[in-house]
């Protein structure tokens, strides 16, 4: 084994492939340039006596001992070995039940620019992951918010311990507020569980502006979109909440299609406005006003919302048929 004295810093491009290895002065110790399925450029490549050649495509470990005339050697993934060489899996695919109409030997759905594939398992869009940690970032924000709020409540409520009455009112505040919190922080916790299935993909998809909501589906691809309004986070908040759902269980899929297991309609979409509520405080319009507190966002709440068609006065009740 080879040590050396300096911690090499790996300069990666969007897919995580390695392009450039520096060491503690900035020296460039090797660098790389690829063809869309991983083979290294072979004028393009320079690794001086010193650095370690090891990580190449999408940051993978590639085993050099099973290099050959043709190939480059094969990039270790966890579930299985690739040949960037062929573009190929030497393995079956361990999800190929998804994917029916793709070979269970394909890379990235044969779109190794856009995709990549963490684990040999499944394929995930970068962007994807950028997104969920950018929510995970504004639900975090929002659960200080109510933390700060708990606090100076706290104050209030210690404060009114002679006014019995004010202190009652105070501590329903605090109660609807630990609701809110213990609802954020499941947010948070199935972020995670998102990122972390093995049984589906999800991903995000951004919708026009002019829809008046969005939808979790299965695409042709047997991903799980959460198609959300642009630019609306309370919309892609309630979507994120039934692919959570999804893979809870509480909603399974055959095919291309949804259907409900453990869960009601109504049930569904009043846990997705609970949700809604805990993290952004924005709800659509019901015929019974607005909820001031998260039980307020109620089964009659939901079959109550309603949209309005252009300048009409006309309304349309989506829930309002649900059970």
């Amino acid at each position: 084994m080879l040590f050396r004295s300096w911690t090499p810093e790996l300069k990666k491009d969007h897919l995580g492939s390695v392009k450039m290895t520096v060491d503690v002065n900035g020296t460039a110790q090797a660098w790389n340039d690829y063809y869309p399925y991983g083979m290294s450029m072979g004028g393009n490549r320079h690794v001086v006596a010193s650095a370690d050649p090891r990580y190449n495509f999408t940051g993978k470990e590639r085993d050099v001992e099973t290099a050959t005339t043709t190939s480059q050697g094969l990039d270790y993934f966890g579930a299985r070995y690739y040949d960037s060489w062929r573009g190929q899996w030497l393995q079956v695919d361990p999800l190929t039940n998804k994917y029916p109409g793709m070979s269970p030997f394909n890379y990235c759905g044969n779109n190794p620019v856009i995709f990549i594939d963490p684990n040999g398992m499944e394929w995930a869009n970068e962007d994807d992951k950028s997104e969920a940690q950018k929510m995970m970032e504004r639900i975090l924000k929002r659960q200080q918010e109510i933390e700060k709020k708990r606090s100076d409540l706290q104050s209030e409520i210690l404060a009114s311990i002679m006014d019995a009455d004010k202190a009652k009112k105070l501590q329903e505040k605090m109660d609807d507020l630990d609701l809110q919190l213990a609802d954020v922080k499941s947010a948070q916790s199935e972020i995670t569980a998102l990122g972390d299935d093995k049984n589906n993909v999800f991903t995000f998809n951004s919708i026009s502006a002019s829809s008046n909501e969005g939808g979790t589906t299965v695409n042709q691809k047997g991903q799980i979109s959460i198609n959300y309004v642009y630019g609306d986070f309370s919309n892609e908040v309630h979507e994120l909440k039934h692919a959570a759902q999804i893979q809870q269980g509480l909603i399974q899929r055959r095919g291309t299609d949804l259907f409900l297991k453990g869960i009601t309609q109504l049930s569904s979409e009043v846990q997705a406005y609970q949700r809604q509520f805990s993290v952004t405080g924005k709800l659509p319009y019901s015929d019974i006003g607005s909820p001031k507190n998260f039980n307020s966002v109620n089964s009659n709440y939901v079959k109550g919302i309603y949209y309005q068609i252009g300048l009409s006065d006309y309304k349309v009740h989506p829930y309002k048929d649900f059970k």
